[in-house]
């Protein structure tokens, strides 16, 4: 069973790992293999924080010389999703 998170990632699983789907451009799906939910979650939550990051700064450009830092809110937003993905789990 596959479940949608976003439009760039859903999550499923097998008998032995989590599997987490990218969608990449055109038709292309590339799979990521993790044997627990820590390391997914903290996979998952470094990928969407460096594309936020990478993003804010593109659009902001020059008036953004200092980097705040991210590192409580990646922590927070890893465990809200190990909390999604379990409740996703419990639902199979």
């Amino acid at each position: 069973m596959k479940k949608q998170l976003n439009q760039k990632f859903s999550v499923g699983a097998d008998s032995n790992s989590l599997i987490l789907y990218e969608n990449q451009s055109g038709n292309k799906i590339r799979r990521h293999y993790f044997s627990n939910l820590k390391m997914m979650s903290h996979y998952l939550g470094d990928r969407i924080s460096r594309d936020f990051i990478a993003k804010s700064n593109y659009e902001l450009g020059d008036n953004f010389s200092i980097a705040p830092r991210y590192d409580s809110l990646i922590k927070d937003l890893e465990s809200n999703l190990e909390v999604f993905i379990e409740s996703i789990q419990k639902d199979k």
